[in-house]
């Protein structure tokens, strides 16, 4: 099928570019941790409140170009097109020059009556002035993937370049002395050179929006009742995210919110499926949506979520064997203590990544009003669950607030889409991956009792792994839209 040759054709790169970029994610977190538990955890708190500005100064515009490009690029309405960037960019300058000004004048209360930690000021007034980048950069790298239905573009630049010029740049700063102050400028200055990028790519190389021989036609009301209550659905999301790494700096320390930002980033391996396959998805489901072609995207939407779940599953089962062992290879030996955080966080991502498909699909159908209710009750009963949890068990606590949220917000989401689309998301093969793992998995660890000298954390992994693979093939895993996938991918890789 077409939609699903489109989708593997720019997935190569796209997919590794995901990789590269948790990578190195994770490598310059394994940095800023070596600097000392407590200065790691001004690091996650400081990212914790950007996050959260800045999905506000963003306005939940990069989902409005996302939608509304592909839209009237289909129709061949180019004003159209440039009226949603321009309107868009003109809307995220505004809210994110007026939330800089918020974030840096309240960064001494924030860091003195909620936080208890005077050091987190700077920080917070440095990444403060990264914010129109990060807002105009978010919102130009969208209408990129939208209008050439490819994401190679943000791939190379905002996901990996960007990501090298943190670790680096970080490396850079602690070498000149700056501790973990140097995290901060690396972190502005990695946003500045990447928005500074997407513009160019945008007028050179995709859709010139200053020529001015294309008149700009704004559909400002519909552009903005699509794209607000995604942004509170969006900002919502973020509390959801970050709510768990701020209540525990509000009521363990700065400490204990460093030793749970391990099991954080080492959970988001769960992630790298979903990121490869969504950014590519989403522009190609708006297609079909807009040309009416139900029964390609009904297969586009389970073949998306069949291969999340096939790909998620041994990571899945890797990070309950040999969670613990990764956090001391990368992170050290104090924070051992984030493995039972990292269990808990474990089942409840697996569960949300493998229906986020779901989720996507709610936004091409426009259902933004039911997507900020939901997203509203799992925020709500997120911070109830921190509020009773963290105090009497910690950054366990958190865990299972975060866990449990996921879980309620993917299940309804879930119900919703069935109703919606009359059909479910996922096949038989499901319960074959599932037979997999668990035989990968149990096959792998009594190889390791058998032969000790196997026992190398690498190896583990890809035992499991090969294991896996040959599971899913003597289960005659793969179905028909599956075999398209494989054979694009045989040719893609020139086999």
């Amino acid at each position: 099928m077409d939609s699903l040759n489109k989708i593997v054709k720019g997935a190569g790169i796209v997919f590794f570019g995901v990789i590269i970029s948790k990578f190195l994610t994770y490598l310059n977190r394994a940095v800023i941790a070596r600097i000392g538990v407590e200065q790691y955890g001004l690091f996650s708190i400081s990212l914790a409140v950007f996050g959260i500005f800045g999905m506000l100064a963003v306005l939940g515009l990069n989902q409005g170009v996302i939608r509304y490009v592909s839209y009237y690029k289909n129709k061949n309405d180019y004003n159209r097109v440039k009226g949603v960037i321009t309107s868009s960019l003109k809307y995220g300058i505004l809210a994110s020059i007026l939330l800089t000004a918020i974030l840096y004048a309240s960064s001494d209360y924030l860091a003195t009556n909620i936080f208890h930690n005077t050091e987190i000021s700077i920080f917070l007034k440095i990444i403060s002035m990264g914010l129109p980048f990060y807002t105009l950069r978010e919102i130009l790298f969208s209408a990129i993937k939208s209008y050439s239905l490819r994401a190679e573009y943000e791939t190379i630049f905002k996901n990996i370049l960007e990501n090298f010029i943190k670790v680096f740049g970080t490396l850079f700063f602690l070498y000149l002395g700056y501790n973990v102050i140097g995290v901060a400028y690396a972190n502005t200055i990695a946003m500045i050179i990447t928005f500074l990028i997407s513009l160019y790519i945008i007028e050179k190389k995709i859709f010139p929006i200053l020529n001015t021989s294309i008149v700009s036609i704004s559909e400002k009301r519909e552009l903005l009742n699509y794209s607000i209550p995604l942004l509170l659905s969006m900002l919502l999301s973020q509390i959801i995210t970050w709510s768990d790494s701020l209540m525990i700096g509000f009521f363990k320390g700065v400490a204990e919110v460093g030793i749970y930002n391990t099991a954080i980033p080492t959970v988001t391996l769960l992630c790298l499926a979903p990121d490869g396959i969504i950014v590519l998805m989403m522009p190609i489901l708006t297609q079909l949506y807009t040309l009416e072609k139900t029964k390609e995207l009904h297969t586009t939407i389970r073949s998306a979520t069949k291969w999340i779940f096939y790909i998620n599953l041994p990571i899945f089962i890797s990070l309950i064997l040999f969670g613990k062992e990764i956090l001391l290879l990368f992170f050290g030996s104090y924070y051992e203590a984030a493995y039972p955080a990292l269990l808990t966080l474990s089942i409840g991502y697996v569960i949300y990544q493998f229906l986020y498909p779901v989720y996507e699909t709610l936004k091409v159908f426009k259902k933004t009003k039911f997507i900020l209710l939901n997203t509203l009750l799992t925020a709500i009963i997120n911070i109830i669950l921190n509020y009773f949890l963290i105090p009497q068990y910690g950054i366990v606590g958190g865990a299972i607030a975060t866990s449990f949220s996921l879980m309620y917000f993917s299940i309804t989401s879930l119900l919703k889409f069935k109703k919606l689309m009359k059909i479910w998301p996922f096949s038989g093969g499901v319960i074959n991956a599932i037979i997999s793992v668990i035989f990968s998995g149990a096959i792998a660890h009594l190889m390791i009792l058998i032969i000790p000298q196997l026992d190398y954390l690498i190896l583990k992994l890809l035992m499991i792994f090969i294991i896996y693979i040959i599971m899913l093939i003597i289960l005659k895993s793969f179905d028909v839209e599956d075999m398209i996938i494989i054979h694009a991918i045989k040719y893609k890789l020139k086999f």
